[in-house]
């Protein structure tokens, strides 16, 4: 044989066409011949669209249509206040403790910056006057 044949032709008795990869496919297609890709609208997918058209701004707002929102919304409710009800909190309960975790967040945060503070002033007392002398001694040259 001088030319390879493919194992179709060889099964069936017919000539096929060199078979190529599709240009520009993440994964190439070895069982077609190369043609152009067909040219279509653009994929819309199925969060952008809503029964054939296109979402409005509420729709677009709550990322689904606002009844189903409203009933994710509502049985995410409820599950909450379940919890809340067995621990015996309340949403006052709630602010109250984020408003002490901010406070405490910013006192630490405070009494951090107080000792880095300390530090730079005590390293500015060695290291800013030996800048201030070793650029004198450079201006000599």
């Amino acid at each position: 044989m001088s030319s390879p044949q493919s194992l179709g032709s060889l099964l069936l008795g017919v000539n096929m066409l060199p078979v190529v990869p599709l240009v520009g496919s993440a994964t190439a297609n070895y069982l077609s011949p190369m043609r152009e890709p067909v040219p279509g609208p653009p994929p819309v997918s199925r969060s952008a669209r809503l029964d054939g058209r296109r979402r409005g701004a509420l729709s677009r707002f709550f990322g689904d249509t606002p009844l189903r929102s409203l009933v994710k919304l509502a049985l995410i409710s409820v599950l909450v206040g379940w919890v809340m009800e067995s621990f015996g909190w309340s949403p006052a309960d709630v602010f109250y403790a984020l408003g002490d975790s901010i406070h405490d967040l910013w006192a630490m945060g405070l009494s951090a910056l107080d000792g880095l503070l300390g530090y730079l002033l005590l390293g500015a007392a060695v290291v800013v006057p030996a800048f201030v002398v070793l650029r004198l001694l450079s201006l000599r040259r």
